[in-house]
């Protein structure tokens, strides 16, 4: 196993203890600040949009070259079409691959997008807080809860009304028992930011198009994102 691969796993696993404790209550309770923001941001008219697993920088491991994504500019593009300044976006993780260092790049990315950003930090998301703070986020977090639906990067077992996640790129594979959980990538978040309300009311249908692997539930916070 690589080093890199040792640390993902590591932070895999403190970050599923991190915010074990709280979903595993009969209610996750609402993280206040960013609930706050989300309703503000509503009631004054102005949109919340969510988007996931962007991986701008990608480490490919056939050919261990570091490469930017192929659309890269067509994702920001497309985001500074959509989002003003006075919306919220809420970025559900894995802003780059891991092993990709683009420190002074992704500052000036972040710089250059519209609104007020959230990152909920994803397995690949390995900086320190105050990096991303000073890039540009608002708020980081592992997780947090909004009219009683938990936002995650990895798809969580909960007690909410929904579960917004990223991690597994549209597949609908889960790892992990499937009760009310949405991937972003699914209803196209990886290329456009999609609005909250577009991505609950998303949620009924594509539960029916899942798929669920019992077997995997011990390894659900290694979940590899690139299948062959």
């Amino acid at each position: 196993m690589s080093k890199f691969d040792k640390v993902m796993m590591e932070y895999s696993r403190r970050h599923e203890e991190e915010i074990g404790k709280e979903i595993k209550e009969s209610k996750t309770k609402e993280s206040s600040p960013i609930a706050a923001l989300i309703r503000s941001t509503l009631n004054k008219g102005h949109k919340v949009y969510l988007c996931t697993d962007w991986h701008l920088w990608m480490y490919d491991k056939k050919t261990k070259q570091k490469k930017q994504r192929s659309d890269y500019q067509q994702i920001i593009n497309r985001y500074n079409d959509i989002v003003t300044d006075d919306d919220l976006v809420i970025n559900l993780g894995d802003l780059t691959d891991g092993e990709v260092e683009r420190k002074k790049e992704l500052a000036d990315v972040i710089g250059q997008l519209k609104g007020t950003k959230i990152l909920v930090r994803g397995n690949n998301d390995l900086y320190p807080d105050e990096y991303y703070t000073s890039i540009g986020f608002k708020y980081i977090t592992p997780k947090f809860v909004y009219d009683n639906i938990l936002f995650s990067h990895m798809p969580q077992e909960n007690n909410n009304r929904l579960n917004i996640h990223g991690h597994i790129h549209g597949y609908k594979t889960y790892w992990c028992p499937y009760t009310n959980q949405i991937d972003v990538a699914a209803v196209g978040g990886r290329k456009t930011p999609i609005d909250l309300n577009m991505v609950i009311k998303a949620q009924p249908a594509y539960s029916k198009t899942v798929k669920v692997c019992p077997d995997k539930f011990e390894q659900e916070c290694y979940v590899d994102p690139y299948p062959d």
